[in-house]
């Protein structure tokens, strides 16, 4: 039963990294992107860098944050100060004490003008803006 547990854990480790369309890899302390056959797409010039999706990344330049896809077009310039990972699939990037929310291909779903933007069930956010509380959708409604 191990083995049978061990052999499929491997089976699915080979083929999510089979599929993938650039892997991240690593020169002198900076990240960069590599193809599956090991061309390099970018540099390894980013302090970070974290999936977003299935197509993008969250980068780290310098002490900023923003959005690059798998061929290393920037999506998002990199003007932010925090950053995270939402679902997996959006960014929350912040200017000082203000946040916004973006997709992986860099649309802004809320603009970075909240004071606050929480997951809430159901496909939700909950946002604060001047003390004054609302629920949008994951498109923003």
């Amino acid at each position: 039963m191990k083995r049978l547990v061990l052999a499929l854990l491997l089976f699915l480790l080979v083929c999510q990294t089979s599929f993938a369309a650039s892997i991240v890899y690593g020169k002198n302390g900076k990240f960069g992107l590599k193809s599956s056959t090991g061309e390099v797409i970018v540099d390894a010039k980013y302090k970070k860098l974290i999936r977003l999706g299935e197509h993008s990344w969250i980068m780290q330049s310098g002490s900023k944050f923003g959005i690059i896809d798998d061929n290393g077009e920037i999506k998002v310039a990199p003007v932010y100060t925090k950053a995270d990972r939402v679902l997996g699939r959006f960014a929350k990037l912040a200017k000082g004490d203000k946040y916004g929310i973006f997709d992986e291909r860099g649309f802004v779903i809320l603009p970075v003008e909240y004071s606050s933007i929480d997951l809430l069930y159901g496909g939700m956010f909950l946002t604060c803006k001047n003390y004054k509380y609302g629920v949008t959708d994951f498109n923003g409604q």
